[in-house]
């Protein structure tokens, strides 16, 4: 991406030069200064369509619209003739905006992708259409080998933000151990969907909306935890559809299904099913999966609110029914469900080493899956990888290191963010092993955990 680090310090350079006119002779007899401001604001707006969703980024065209604001008046004094210049501002405002400037540039440059985030590499993309629900999917196939049938199929659930985009190296590294990988996005669901041809599809707004709520206090609020089960409900829908196409199409003779994100419930929920698919699915992998749908109301706030010391007569009724409505008003707090259904087959759930701290509030995103592990830990085992953040079990190292970065770890890393991508992958294929040995003679010795 070095094409985009170029573009980035042009940027700069044009917003760099105007600050500079102040104090150089040479430079204080140049009208065309006025004219850079705009053309950086104009780069740095365009470089979104461009490179797609570029979170470093975000800085240096807040900047770039705040320094076009700031100059605003001399550059229409520019074009009407009249004697107006920002030099009059004085050296105050050069260092600040110079200090501003350099922030934004170094956070631009130094989370610079190291690969593109927009290209699929899957060997096949096709789109199908889902007549009964009226949703359209982009079906990634992954397969190095010439026979894709009668060999393990992995079926990969995509996080909502990033969707097929931000597994798409891991799911390529997959597919070289004699299993054939399928990923997906939803057209106006994931944010955002890949039709395979380099092109996004925006989501509707209303997922954007109901993805923020869940991801600020999805497992503690109800509300939040009301958003965060609307988009698992989908996924489901997705799952319902996705998976019978992939056995009838690929006529697997064992499916492995890893869910990332809101993609975990809808696992647990078809893992819970008494006959499932006949046997075909032998296990699931979730990775960082908040179960959103396994949380519900304490007893004490799902009571209806009496008070017996009021008399029974019609202002009596009434003033208990104001109460009751300004209790459901209240954003209540949810709790695990106590009691969670057993999943029917073997389940490894992927976190952060955040899930092992010691303080409820850090701990707190993964309570259910520790629940369902304290429950049923024959079935479910969970493995935390020392040193990675909530972001790092995907492509998300290489393409959003910025994001990675702001999610943190509870541990110093002991490996760069990139290499725990690798990590995660080899913790997938010991699972798989475990459960289907013939794919471990394939593996070399530096793929083996």
């Amino acid at each position: 991406m070095a094409d985009l680090g170029i573009l980035e310090l042009l940027i700069a350079c044009f917003l760099f030069m105007p600050l500079c006119k102040p104090y150089f002779k040479s430079l204080a007899k140049i009208d065309g200064f006025i004219w850079l401001p705009p053309l950086a604001l104009f780069c740095s707006l365009a470089l979104f369509p461009a490179y797609g969703f570029r979170p470093e980024c975000i800085p240096l065209a807040i900047y770039a619209f705040i320094n076009n604001c700031l100059s605003s008046r001399s550059f229409f004094a520019s074009l009407t003739k009249l004697r107006y210049t920002d030099d009059e501002r004085g050296p105050l405002y050069s260092i600040l905006m110079l200090v501003f400037l350099v922030g934004t540039v170094f956070i631009a440059i130094r989370f610079l992708p190291l690969t593109d985030g927009k290209n699929l590499t899957a060997s096949q993309t096709i789109t199908v259409r889902d007549t009964l629900r009226n949703n359209e999917y982009y079906i990634n196939i992954y397969d190095t080998s010439v026979a894709a049938a009668s060999k393990p199929v992995i079926l990969a659930i995509p996080p909502l933000a990033g969707s097929a985009s931000i597994i798409d190296q891991m799911c390529t590294e997959l597919a070289k151990e004699k299993v054939t990988v399928v990923s997906f996005s939803r057209k106006g669901f994931d944010i955002p969907a890949f039709n395979g041809e380099d092109g996004i599809v925006l989501p509707e707004s209303r997922v954007v909306k109901n993805f923020l709520a869940s991801l600020w206090n999805g497992t503690q609020k109800e509300r939040e935890n009301n958003a965060g089960r609307l988009l698992e409900n989908e996924r489901i829908k997705d799952l319902e559809f996705v998976l019978p196409f992939v056995i009838t199409n690929y006529k697997p003779n064992a499916v492995y299904i890893i869910a990332w994100g809101t993609g975990a419930s809808a696992l647990i929920e078809l893992f819970t099913s008494e006959n499932v698919h006949g046997g075909l699915i032998r296990g699931g992998i979730i990775i960082e999966g908040r179960l959103f749908s396994f949380y519900e109301l304490p007893p004490s706030e799902t009571e209806p609110y009496s008070n017996s010391r009021i008399a029974s007569n019609i202002a009596a009724k009434h003033w208990t029914e104001f109460q009751t409505w300004l209790a459901s008003l209240k954003n209540k707090r949810v709790v695990p469900m106590p009691i969670l259904p057993k999943p029917q087959i073997p389940l490894l759930y992927i976190a952060s080493d955040m899930i092992s701290a010691t303080t409820a509030d850090q701990q707190r995103p993964y309570q259910a899956a520790l629940e369902f592990t304290r429950h049923y830990g024959d079935v479910m085992q969970i493995r935390a990888v020392h040193g990675a953040g909530s972001a790092d079990f995907s492509d998300a190292p290489l393409k959003y290191p910025v994001i990675t970065t702001l999610a943190g770890s509870l541990g110093k890393r002991r490996q760069p963010a990139a290499e725990i991508a690798h990590t995660t992958q080899r913790i997938i294929l010991d699972f798989i092993q475990s459960l289907e040995p013939v794919l471990a003679e394939d593996l070399t010795e530096e793929q083996r955990p």
